[in-house]
């Protein structure tokens, strides 16, 4: 682990000097929360060292690189993480454009897909909208950033520790490619936004049974005065070897966005979002589960297989340095199957009805570069049919962002 540790070091302090001219910045992320799970207060801290680089690669292109040092103590134990993250050679040749490297991709939904990957992605633009199509490998990603666990083996490993003395085995994602080919048009005929895309992962894990997939995903956006309407939507078809018995192929998710822009002295907005995601229902419909697992909720953070999610934010920036956000969302479980994802781990009384969520967050900005966010939230349980009698979880959190 030192030797590993002092590489990655070397390479932040050695690559400005390699690289002659260009842009250079360091962001310093500090956290540290408290909180009770399981009836215990916990904890937790966690630093991160951002170095970026970027410079320009002849007349048509530039070259973006970072990483990051994560110095994490989660549950009376500590480790450091180095990850490359962003790692990016863009090209432009008039319509075309070619990204390569470690590089940022979303699904229309990012609930399907969201974050960085290793590949490529050509896309073109034109009057009729600009198409991309890409490839991406998983495998070298460290696993805490893309949290992929389509399967119970995928979950299996990603909950384990890094281990230095295994390294291998615990830091690496799960080994997935993921094609996709997109479409979007800002404006068709002057009314909505279109975004589409038809994403395939394919799993070359060693693992017994093998889990592929196939998403066929839609947005549209509907700007109306002060109200923006969002409405998605994703048919995914799946295939295990071997046969899984009485599962179906296909499943769906969905998702419903209302967003209105309030008058008043400052810039405010009030939104209602529903995401869906559909459980397995007898034979005819199967759990959707998507590529990488975006956490939902402050505090109950879990999965969206299986759920339906539905918030109410508002967000105010009240002056130029000062901002706040107010959210309650409402878990309801689409099927009776327990997911090791849920903060309760108790099985319930079998209630689709999982609970209610509130939580709101202070940012303070009194300088560009530095940054400060005071946060924190409860999950009530008793507002459901599920664990009526359990007591509330609760978390508060400290950020500080120091941006050079």
């Amino acid at each position: 682990m030192k030797k590993l540790l002092t590489l990655f070091l070397l390479l932040i302090i050695l690559l400005p000097a390699s690289i002659g001219a260009g842009d250079f910045g360091l962001l310093i992320n500090q956290n540290a929360g408290f909180g009770n799970s399981a009836g215990d207060t916990a904890f937790e801290y966690s630093a991160t060292a951002l170095p970026r680089f970027s410079f320009l690669a002849g007349d048509a292109g530039s070259v973006f690189i970072s990483a990051g040092l994560t110095f994490e103590y989660i549950n009376n134990e500590a480790v450091f993480i180095p990850e490359l993250m962003r790692t990016e050679l863009s090209m432009l040749f008039g319509a075309v454009g070619v990204r390569a490297g470690r590089i940022g991709y979303s699904t229309p939904m990012p609930m399907l897909a969201d974050g960085l990957f290793d590949g490529f992605q050509i896309t073109h633009t034109s009057k009729a909208g600009k198409l991309g199509i890409g490839a991406w490998y998983t495998g070298l990603l460290c696993k805490k950033t893309p949290n992929i666990t389509m399967t119970g083996e995928d979950a299996a490993i990603h909950g384990m520790p890094i281990d230095y003395s295994n390294f291998t085995d615990t830091y690496f994602a799960s080994k997935r490619l993921l094609v996709s080919a997109d479409w979007e048009h800002p404006s068709v005929l002057e009314m909505f936004s279109l975004k589409t895309s038809l994403t395939g992962q394919f799993d070359l894990n060693n693992y017994d049974v093998k889990y592929d997939s196939q998403y066929l995903t839609l947005k549209i956006g509907i700007p109306a005065n002060s109200f923006s309407f969002e409405l998605g939507g994703s048919l995914a078809m799946s295939q295990s070897d071997p046969k899984v018995e009485n599962t179906a192929d296909i499943a769906l998710a969905g998702e419903l966005g209302i967003i209105c822009t309030l008058p008043g002295s400052f810039s405010s907005r009030l939104a209602f979002n529903m995401i869906y995601s559909s459980g397995r229902i007898g034979g005819s419909i199967d759990t959707f589960i998507p590529i990488t697992s975006k956490k939902y909720g402050t505090v109950f953070q879990s999965k969206i297989t299986g759920l339906t999610v539905l918030s109410l934010d508002y967000s105010a920036r009240v002056t130029e340095s000062l901002g706040l956000s107010l959210t309650a969302l409402y878990f309801i479980r689409n099927n009776l199957m327990e997911y090791d994802t849920y903060p309760i781990k108790d099985t319930g009384k079998d209630g689709n009805l999982l609970g209610g969520e509130f939580s709101g967050r202070f940012v303070w900005s009194p300088f560009s570069d530095l940054q400060l966010i005071l946060g924190g939230g409860a999950f009530i349980p008793a507002m459901g049919n599920n664990w009526q009698n359990s007591n509330p979880i609760w978390k508060a959190n400290l950020t500080v962002s120091l941006s050079i």
